[in-house]
């Protein structure tokens, strides 16, 4: 009975974290993920969400590069780097952290993957980053107006 508790409480912090993140309230949805983080630790989705968010936020007091590289590496660990949205987070968080050259190299695994898994869909976004990258430039939000 206690499992399925935790998986409810679980379930119900995703939610509320992806839903004040759809409304733009991304300060509020960090605290939801990393409560979801805490009941499921291993939960590659939520690593790679909570690491994205710390590394490109739009908000610089809401982003944390050491942080954001932690999680998307342990992302990246449990899906024995085969997830493009681990590896994505990745590279965002480090090149928030001015790492660059291993920023670029990640995007390239992820591409990998991207293809391999038939996740096409990332491809601009992919190439968008690979872009900013090179110029020696992180990727952050926009601001909501």
């Amino acid at each position: 009975a206690a499992e399925l508790l935790s998986l409810g409480d679980f379930d119900i912090s995703l939610n509320l974290a992806n839903c004040l993140l759809t409304t733009g309230n991304t300060a509020e949805a960090i605290p939801q993920f990393r409560e979801a983080l805490r009941l499921k630790p291993d939960s590659v989705e939520v690593l790679g969400r909570l690491a994205w968010l710390l590394a490109t936020e739009a908000d610089a007091k809401n982003r944390d590069a050491a942080e954001a590289i932690r999680l998307a590496r342990r992302a990246c660990d449990l899906s024995n780097n085969n997830d493009p949205r681990s590896l994505l987070s990745l590279s965002a968080a480090l090149a928030e952290a001015s790492q660059f050259t291993e920023a670029l190299a990640t995007i390239t695994q992820a591409t990998t993957a991207a293809q391999t898994s038939g996740q096409t869909n990332l491809t601009n976004i992919l190439n968008h980053l690979s872009e900013l990258f090179r110029a020696g430039k992180p990727f952050h939000e926009e601001k909501p107006n």
